[in-house]
């Protein structure tokens, strides 16, 4: 991306005297600034620079300025911001017509404009990185839009028909926007619109651009995934704050899916805890038996009383130890992998996965699962996502359990599994035997950092983020309550999880 100080400013002073302020406060926020009072020395100066804006500080709104706005725009294709002390608003109107970033009227303080300056070449920086592509027959409206796209300092890509956007699709590394013409000609807008979104992202924004507005056209572009649209001719204030908004749209989207990526990534790296902990427990025990194995068979070997049947024994008792340290190593390193693509699996394999990851902790604590479910449930989905989902709600009721101190004949987590009634989503219910949440505190879990552990002990994000996996991942809900259970005719009560997953990913309705 451009850096402030590679961005190269040219003040051009045309009557006034407040140009130096604008250098040196410029300067003083890193860019690399010219200053000329003249038009001559402007020109040279923009002969030989490669000048990224032009500021031109000016008394006046006069035909001056004008013949200057003109011949700048010849030498460069860097933009122009217009400073005047005139507030008459038929000058602004004419100004505007020469395709300005910014006509500023110098009222108050000249350091406000000069920061606001500042945020517009901040904007533009950002700008270069985001690629719009514009799908128009040659006419003076393409020229315009790619103009405006141009001083906008975006990264456009013309094509004048569906065939060359098609193909152009296939070759673009990321995609911000789309411009369309409504009538292609040579293909259907909703075609490139599917493909464009199938590649990129399905909130890509589109706006087609009307010669003429129709209704019924628009109501059928909007049902083939339009976003918004403009009619000829473009005004250049209306196009570039349209442009802007769509493009903060998704800057905002791109920096929500940012953090949620940390916090998800903090979640993870706080069940490998857990996880490691549950490894040392499942290995500790194959271990101690592969060292006694060893210290068998040497010390039999030392006494000479060494048989090969003995040796056999032994050495198929540490083969077996050691295949069980390396499922243990794959089934880790699965639970580290990020799902890319929905796969088929069994609902039963992913409560097992998760049951034989945490036995140890299970066991230590004396708690007992009881699992009440008969029929097999396969699911095309995010097996590991759901697996991390599972893992957390587990931890969180066995962390529950022991923190409350139930009586460990009493410690229970109970997992069932179902079907709806319509035979389209699977059900999966985690409760305990803790006593259930506190009314107050019942409707904020779900709430990242929230949470009722120690500092030491929780990080708040474990249910926020299977909210979200399940949610935004596997497109299901989850929802909480206090609930009641019988088991062996006594009754009990608890936190009631249940998450709700499409039997297929892929038929779901989208959260996003």
């Amino acid at each position: 991306m451009y850096k402030k100080q590679n961005f190269k400013i040219l003040i051009i002073e045309l009557a006034t005297n407040s140009s130096n302020l604008i250098l040196t406060t410029l300067q003083e926020l890193k860019y690399k600034c010219f200053i000329a009072n003249t038009q001559e020395k402007a020109y040279d100066i923009l002969r030989i620079e490669a000048i990224d804006l032009v500021v031109i500080n000016s008394s006046e709104s006069d035909n001056l300025a004008i013949e200057t706005i003109k011949d700048v725009q010849n030498l460069t294709f860097g933009g122009i911001v217009f400073l005047t002390s005139d507030a008459n608003i038929d000058n602004m109107e004419r100004f505007l017509k020469y395709n300005l970033l910014a006509y500023k009227i110098k009222l108050g303080n000249i350091l406000n404009i000069i920061h606001e300056i500042d945020w517009l070449i901040e904007r533009l920086i950002e700008n270069s990185s985001e690629t719009i592509l514009v799908i128009k027959r040659k006419n003076e409206t393409r020229d315009f839009v790619q103009e405006l796209l141009r001083l906008g300092r975006y990264d456009v890509v013309m094509c004048q028909n569906g065939a060359s956007a098609w193909k152009k699709l296939d070759n673009l590394d990321s995609l911000s926007m789309i411009l369309i013409d409504t009538n292609l000609g040579d293909m259907e807008n909703g075609d490139i619109i599917k493909k464009a979104k199938s590649l990129f992202s399905k909130s890509l924004p589109v706006i087609a651009i009307y010669e003429q507005y129709n209704p019924i056209l628009l109501q059928e572009n909007i049902s083939h995934g339009l976003s918004d649209f403009i009619t000829t001719p473009i005004l250049n204030i209306e196009f570039t704050l349209k442009i802007n908004l769509w493009i903060d749209n998704i800057k905002q989207k791109r920096e929500i899916k940012r953090k949620e990526d940390i916090l998800h990534q903090q979640s993870k790296l706080a069940s490998m805890g857990e996880m490691m902990e549950n490894i040392a427990h499942q290995w500790r025990q194959p271990l101690n038996a592969i060292s006694i194995s060893a210290s068998s068979m040497l010390l039999s070997h030392e006494l000479g009383i060494e048989t090969d049947e003995d040796t056999k024994e032994q050495l198929e008792g540490i083969i077996e130890g050691a295949e069980f340290l390396s499922h243990t190593i794959n089934d880790f390193q699965n639970f580290l992998k990020k799902d890319k693509n929905p796969i088929k699996f069994k609902l039963q394999d992913v409560v097992l996965k998760v049951l034989k990851f945490i036995n140890g902790n299970i066991k230590k604590n004396n708690i007992s699962i009881i699992q009440d479910y008969t029929d097999d449930i396969v699911i095309f989905g995010l097996e590991n996502e759901l697996i991390q989902a599972v893992l957390n709600i587990i931890n969180n009721a066995k962390d529950i359990l022991v923190e409350k101190k139930i009586d460990e004949n009493e410690r229970f987590i109970l997992i069932k599994l179902s079907k709806d009634n319509l035979n389209k989503d699977a059900i999966l219910e985690i409760q305990d035997s803790a006593g259930g949440i506190p009314l107050a505190i019942i409707d904020k879990i779900f709430e990242p950092y929230f949470t009722t552990k120690h500092q030491s002990q929780g990080t708040g994000l474990g249910l926020y983020m299977t909210h979200q996996m399940i949610k935004n991942h596997m497109k299901g809900s989850i929802e909480v309550e206090n609930k009641s259970f019988e088991y062996f005719k006594k009754q009990y009560c608890g936190a009631n999880f249940k998450i709700t997953i499409p039997l297929d990913i892929s038929q779901g309705i989208s959260f996003i």
